[in-house]
């Protein structure tokens, strides 16, 4: 089992304690965590298309053996990559968890969620997005959890890994195993 990490707008792999903290807690159960530099801040929405595209192929990251994380924008983009055809897989395969989403960051987003196994994990307390809105969009179309705290920058991560896990387990064929 693998897991793609998408980090935020202004962090980078360095620098995003969500990263480090998936990195750390999933890498410890054995699995491959990919947390690509796709540069959000210094690139358009075309070439942030292009390069996921490239890293997925790349890499050979295939939808039945991963799980999209994002946070933030890096929400967006994972579930704007669980929406595009880069796999090859039946929707039952993908798994999408999204930490405090930037969904509304593009003008021109679509969201089909309905269509996609996806977890949102979202902070009452943050301070950049409307986690009510975001919350009452999704609650309908996919598993969502709202917190009391954990801010934009979910500093409450390391208590959510466990939930974090049982939703790639939920997803997972095999499950992640803890040997």
């Amino acid at each position: 089992m693998n897991i793609l990490f998408l980090h935020g707008k202004l962090s980078t792999p360095e620098t995003s304690h969500s990263a480090l903290a998936i990195k750390t807690f999933f890498t410890a159960k054995g699995m491959t965590v990919f947390i690509p530099d796709y540069k959000p801040n210094d690139s358009s929405k075309q070439e942030i298309e292009q390069f996921l595209n490239s890293y997925i192929k790349d890499n050979n990251i295939l939808a039945d053996d991963t799980a999209i994380i994002g946070i933030s924008l890096g929400g967006y983009w994972a579930l704007n990559t669980a929406n595009k055809k880069y796999f090859e897989m039946s929707l039952d395969d993908f798994k999408c968890i999204l930490l405090n989403p930037a969904l509304d960051y593009y003008d021109d987003a679509i969201y089909p969620v309905n269509d996609l196994p996806v977890t949102c994990f979202l902070n009452e307390d943050d301070e950049l997005l409307d986690s009510h809105k975001t919350y009452d969009y999704l609650k309908s179309r996919c598993d969502c959890r709202l917190f009391k705290t954990g801010g934009h920058r979910m500093s409450n991560i390391n208590e959510l890994l466990p939930d974090i896990e049982k939703a790639v387990n939920k997803f997972s064929p095999s499950g992640i195993t803890n040997d």
